[in-house]
């Protein structure tokens, strides 16, 4: 995962690097502010997910969640991939307690919460990892009282799902946010896997905001990649 900030863990991206992940995610921003006329007027519940595993839903939430937190809106960060969580060794933070404790009860929600990561975003991590993940997130109220209690404070809550074709409990997650965005990695997702994901999101009854095609390379000549 790259993040447009330096965490604990591992450098940012720096540069240009940098700058062109924030034109992306400022550009995602400004076209979900059209999609959502209740943008900025509510808390919004915003979660990301792909169709199958490494396609790159960790790195827009993270990014988009770093964002906001940026512009001032006080957000958080829910890792709700339990089957591969990621962001605590991302950020340098303790794995625990997270979501995992938070739902089975051992743990309070400001126990599970980890503050100002950076600038206006907080995080919740996934926890130790449930025998039985379904379970334990396949619950839809078990998410819809986290939600309720991050939503005291946060003006945005954004959710990292796992992958619609590995993880069933991705369908209850996604059931008790406000919208979605499906990730795509380019040049890999097939057609119809989209089609196949939107259907689900549809047949749900979770609008789905849109595509973010992932990872895009572009083909520039060197003596312009020496220009900037």
């Amino acid at each position: 995962m790259q993040s447009i900030v330096e965490t604990r863990g591992k450098a940012g991206a720096t540069g240009n690097g940098a700058q062109s992940i924030r034109d992306e995610v400022r550009h995602l921003w400004g076209r979900l502010q059209l999609q959502l006329p209740q943008f900025g007027n509510d808390r919004l519940r915003i979660a990301f997910c792909s169709t199958h595993p490494g396609e790159g839903a960790t790195s827009v939430a993270t990014n988009f969640a770093i964002f906001l937190g940026d512009q001032g809106r006080r957000t958080v960060l829910i890792e709700c991939n339990l089957r591969h969580p990621t962001l605590a060794d991302h950020f340098g933070l303790p794995r625990s307690p997270g979501i995992s404790e938070y739902l089975d009860g051992s743990a309070r929600i400001d126990q599970a919460l980890r503050r100002e990561v950076t600038p206006g975003l907080d995080i919740v991590p996934a926890g130790s990892p449930p025998s039985d993940v379904y379970a334990a997130l396949g619950n839809e109220g078990g998410i819809t009282r986290l939600l309720e209690d991050l939503g005291e404070e946060h003006e945005f809550m954004i959710l990292d799902v796992p992958p619609l074709s590995v993880a069933p409990e991705a369908a209850p997650i996604v059931r008790a946010t406000d919208a979605t965005l499906l990730v795509v990695q380019a040049h890999r997702t097939r057609k119809k896997s989209v089609e196949k994901s939107i259907q689900t999101f549809d047949d749900l009854g979770v609008p789905c905001c849109g595509v973010v095609l992932n990872r895009v390379h572009y083909d520039v000549p060197p003596f312009i990649d020496q220009i900037f």
